[in-house]
């Protein structure tokens, strides 16, 4: 997209966080605890803000956070219901500095992985679990080889439609209007129609089988409160105290 041979696409936040470092703060853990303060957070100055440098820096443009859910931890060893259960496990996460910093301050091996390699990895017994929302924990089948999940909810994972700078430039004010305003109507409808899925998702990985788990989240927020601080230089104090004050 940023060559422009691409016009248009969705992509995870970790991968942009490389660009624009105050995008990390997204992935900071139990920042985001509900989505509604989430939405208003993202679709505001801050959300704007996270981004703002990427069409000078890549070439690529933000038109939306979409959905993707709150991120959880599936096992085939046991239950997880408190830290201490989580001590130890290889957890695959993506290679975000910020997924490998929050499993180490919970105590678990995190496991960086291409996400392609992960069925076989667990399957393998490579790594004991693995960290994503629920939906994603379904569809790809990790349900068929991780007998427990456990709703950690311990960081929202959003998704970005972007946008070609080059494409975006070449069209008038009133077709990038047009675009914008469908891009927030798709937003809405994929974010309401992604939490009548993960409800639906967690029966169904339910009633396959597998065993899921509510533990008490204090002790992973007190745990994780200051993985910001190894990643405060890359989007300042001030940013963050805005952060945290928009979201409580």
């Amino acid at each position: 997209m940023g060559l422009g041979t691409i016009e248009m696409g969705m992509v995870g936040v970790e991968p942009v966080t490389t660009l624009v470092p105050k995008l990390q703060a997204v992935n900071l853990p139990y920042v985001f605890t509900d989505r509604e303060t989430t939405y208003s957070v993202l679709d505001g100055e801050i959300g704007a803000e996270m981004v703002e440098e990427l069409p000078e820096k890549s070439g690529i443009r933000v038109l939306g956070y979409f959905e993707n859910g709150f991120r959880h931890i599936s096992n085939s060893k046991g239950e997880i219901n408190s830290l201490e259960d989580l001590k130890g496990l290889a957890i695959r996460t993506s290679e975000s500095p910020v997924s490998l910093s929050i499993f180490r301050s919970l105590g678990a091996n995190p496991t960086p992985m291409s996400f392609g390699e992960l069925y076989t990895g667990l399957q393998q017994g490579t790594v004991d679990g693995q960290e994503n929302p629920v939906s994603l924990f379904y569809t790809s089948g990790f349900y068929e080889i991780q007998d427990y999940l456990a709703l950690t909810r311990h960081m929202y994972s959003p998704m970005l439609l972007v946008i070609s700078e080059q494409k975006w430039a070449g069209l008038s004010p009133e077709i990038q209007a047009a675009i914008q305003e469908a891009s927030d109507g798709a937003r809405d409808y994929e974010r309401q129609l992604s939490q009548q899925q993960e409800e639906e998702y967690i029966q169904k990985v339910r009633d396959e089988g597998v065993t899921i788990t509510e533990p008490d989240l204090a002790p992973f927020i007190e745990a994780s409160k200051d993985v910001y601080l190894e990643f405060e230089d890359a989007f300042g104090a001030d940013f963050y105290e805005r952060l945290l004050e928009a979201t409580n």
